[in-house]
């Protein structure tokens, strides 16, 4: 009997655990992070699906490396226009000459990254634009896909003079998917009754592909189009110069590509989030989790507007982003009281728990994140589980 209450008590414990771990917003599962100190150079390897220089997506691959290169003193190696035949062995180059942290810089390396980090449980590796982190040593780097979609859609709507826009895709994500349907909500908040279209290239890299989808667009009427399809939708913006209708950049500033075209760009500068992930890395704190960063963490931004838009029109979208800002500050809070909600709702059944259980210790502490008073402890009496949310709990 004796081995029994033991055994309750442990699975006791492993549940208020569990609970601390959900309530502090920790993403993913419970398996160790990787911890070492780094003693040598640094060492990271950042592998591109493009040329390094396309004006676009492996741009900034590269210049995300030259930058973790300028703050962490790291060694940085590239691979660029690797193809996806050539994706596991380039990973596994790397590893094997034991490169301490190897990026793979968009979604399409995700399949090739998960079966190396298996066969290299001590090397950290990411993918930037994917979701499928294995919570061990492959964490993912993404962008709030939403706010950008959103914020495209918004001016679009707002220069559109045919009340139709379009926004052209490079390949289909889950991500690239929603960052479509929010594309399609900015738009409709500008003009409800507007007419949008999402169409697909299907690649990033395949320009006569991307300048085909353009030109049927051209053709169609559309005379704002947002462009997120990476070296595959450069020439878009050039037939569009031609044909006078207006366009929208994406990942960097593309304003330079036609400046009387370009309106402006949905900036995703991942160089800043692929430097807090190396970081991570480089201290010993990566999680293999997913990291996510917007408007907030100051990864995504709106590209100058290079005159091509009047400060009423300007002054319209900044109130669009802080609406948006807001937004997104009441979904986190909507999201603690539901957290909150849940866990008082459990308490109660711990409280039976506790009662037949007399050689669990008098007071558990559970870690709680107050944002004003940063990691403090809660302590909960055994003998008096509240079955009211306020009562008898008291900061230490």
């Amino acid at each position: 009997m004796t081995g029994v209450r033991h055994w309750i008590q442990y699975l006791f414990l492993v549940c208020l655990g569990s609970l601390v771990v959900a309530c502090s917003g920790i993403v993913g599962n419970s398996a160790p992070s990787i911890v070492e100190t780094p003693t040598e150079q640094f060492q990271v390897a950042i592998l591109l699906p493009g040329p390094k220089q396309d004006q676009g997506w492996s741009q900034m691959g590269y210049t995300s490396g030259q930058l973790i290169q300028k703050k962490l003193s790291a060694s940085v190696q590239y691979s660029d226009n690797v193809k996806k035949a050539e994706q596991e062995q380039q990973f596994r180059n790397y590893a094997k000459a034991g490169v301490d942290f190897i990026v793979g810089f968009g979604g399409e390396f995700i399949k090739a990254a998960t079966t190396v980090a298996k066969e290299f449980p001590r090397i950290r590796f990411a993918v930037v634009g994917s979701e499928d982190s294995n919570n061990r040593n492959l964490g993912t780097i993404t962008v709030n896909s939403d706010e950008s979609g959103y914020l495209a859609g918004a001016i679009a709507a707002i220069k559109t003079k045919t009340n139709k826009v379009a926004l052209v895709g490079g390949e289909i994500y889950p991500h690239t998917e929603r960052q479509s349907k929010q594309f399609v909500r900015g738009a409709q908040s500008i003009h409800p009754e507007i007419i949008t279209k999402t169409e697909w290239v299907h690649s990033w890299d395949d320009v006569e592909k991307g300048k085909a989808v353009g030109a049927a667009l051209i053709r169609e009427g559309f005379d704002v189009i947002a462009v997120n399809a990476d070296l595959a939708g450069v020439p878009i913006h050039t037939l569009a110069q031609k044909a006078g209708v207006k366009t929208i950049g994406w990942a960097v500033d593309q304003n330079n590509l036609a400046p009387d075209t370009v309106l402006s760009s949905m900036v995703e500068d991942f160089s800043v989030a692929v430097l807090k992930a190396a970081t991570l890395a480089q201290t010993g704190r990566w999680e293999g989790k997913q990291y996510k960063f917007g408007l907030q963490e100051g990864v995504n931004a709106i590209a100058p507007f290079h005159q091509l838009l009047s400060e009423t029109e300007i002054a319209q979208i900044e109130t669009i982003k802080k609406n948006n800002h807001d937004r997104q500050d009441r979904l986190v809070t909507i999201a603690n009281v539901t957290i909150a909600n849940t866990v008082w709702q459990i308490l109660p059944t711990l409280h039976i728990m506790a009662v037949f259980i007399p050689k669990i210790p008098s007071n558990i502490n559970l870690a709680k994140r107050n944002p004003e008073r940063g990691l403090e402890k809660r302590s909960i009496r055994k003998s008096s589980f509240p079955l009211h949310p306020f009562s008898q709990i008291t900061w230490d």
